[in-house]
């Protein structure tokens, strides 16, 4: 169990890392553009070479500019912002593009924009492998940049900027589609888990009158099968259960209890558990009590139970009546895989909603209406999440046991 819970804890986390560097991704790709004259400030002439390579990086001198090329649906877009009124008047202006030599330029289409300037008049010319992009004199205040449409199929880009691109690109039918689609498989996924749990409490009803006294079965066995869990209640049925033993004996006044063994054996954890204890039992026993005291207050089992963030015999416990539970038969399969792959089922669904939610917001025209959607999928994710330690995964025979319960 223990296993379980911690796990659960490393998934989340993992979870809130991979929302964090998507959302660093997102915000540091739409504002981490600058102008090559915020990287070279010039007095005079202001000169300037990019490089235009066949694996879609761009750069000038030390300046990776590779942010501002993107794949489009017929084109790969180059924008490159060269000024963006950087404070400072320049007397021309000379800047060359270099392509891959086997990129046919006269194919290209090529838009540089000049604004805020006293001659706001470019051109350019084609030599070789390179745009040679010429100005004349630039005011203080000009945005200057370049808007280059090269043919599909000549530069290669990565996995990730591929895989992006294709689904920026896609249209809005496209959207309205996984925006549904997911979210409704979450809903199925959550609809299964709330059935098959109805299906097992009808399943544990009797038929008939039951005319004998329920089975001595461990409470704690009985809670395990029923909620698939365990919980403080299944740990407080078994202290009851254990003074009803005679035992411990268990001693209320007021806000204040303890504990006392009615029976003299050790607790130390090495040593194996008495005969009239099943071991989960002797566990909890020997995280209340010391091995040389008989008593144990409430502050003692306080400081016990709260001095560690995890509990080794706790732990060892759960541990241990999932394994008896298992060895009886009373499971078709190991309640913790099936747990936790239902779990993971729910983050996933959480962690596509969320960048489902970002993407929608950057791609979609308003009003973005398929964000519920994604918002829906996230709630879904968390629901199943919740829900997926309570899947019933209980064998006939772990059936009929409770019905004897």
């Amino acid at each position: 169990m223990s296993k379980v819970s911690i796990s659960f804890y490393k998934r989340s986390f993992a979870a809130w890392v991979i929302i964090t560097l998507v959302y660093y991704a997102v915000f540091s790709y739409f504002s981490g553009k600058k102008s090559l004259a915020d990287y070279y400030h010039q007095i005079g002439s202001f000169n300037q070479e990019i490089n235009v390579s066949q694996n879609g990086s761009i750069t000038s001198g030390n300046v990776d500019l590779s942010k501002s090329l993107s794949p489009k649906k017929d084109f790969d877009l180059l924008t490159i912002k060269i000024m963006d009124e950087v404070g400072e008047p320049f007397s021309d202006s000379t800047v060359t593009v270099v392509f891959p030599p086997d990129i046919p330029l006269n194919e290209v289409s090529i838009k540089p924009y000049l604004i805020h300037s006293y001659e706001p008049e470019t051109n350019y010319a084609i030599a070789d492998n390179s745009i040679i992009f010429t100005t004349g004199p630039i005011d203080p205040s000009a945005i200057y940049s370049l808007k280059i449409e090269i043919p599909k199929g000549y530069l290669q880009f990565g996995f990730f900027k591929t895989a992006v691109s294709w689904l920026i690109n896609q249209g809005g039918i496209f959207w309205i589609f996984i925006a549904i689609l997911l979210p409704l498989a979450a809903l199925i996924v959550f609809t299964s888990i709330l059935f098959r749990r109805s299906q097992m409490l009808k399943a544990i009803q009797p038929n008939t009158e039951i005319n004998y006294l329920p089975s001595n079965f461990p409470p704690a066995l009985i809670g395990l099968l029923l909620r698939q869990k365990i919980t403080n209640r299944e740990i407080t049925a078994t202290l009851i259960d254990l003074a009803q033993r005679n035992i411990i004996e268990i001693f209320n006044k007021g806000e204040n209890f303890s504990f006392i063994k009615r029976i003299n054996f050790s607790v130390n954890e090495s040593a194996p558990a008495p005969k009239f204890l099943k071991r989960f039992e002797f566990l909890i026993l020997a995280k209340i009590f010391s091995d040389k005291t008989y008593k144990s207050t409430a502050g003692d089992i306080n400081y016990r139970l709260g001095h560690r963030l995890f509990s080794d015999k706790i732990a060892k416990a759960y541990q241990d009546l999932y394994t008896h539970a298992t060895m009886n038969g009373y499971f078709m399969q190991n309640p913790s895989e099936i747990h936790g792959k239902y779990r993971n089922f729910g983050l996933w669904f959480y962690v596509i909603g969320f960048i489902g939610i970002i993407l929608s917001a950057i791609t979609t025209p308003d009003p973005k209406f398929l964000v519920i959607f994604w918002i829906g999928m996230m709630v879904l994710g968390e629901l199943i999440i919740k829900f997926s330690s309570s899947i019933p995964v209980l064998s006939q025979k772990g059936i009929e046991m409770l019905k004897q319960s």
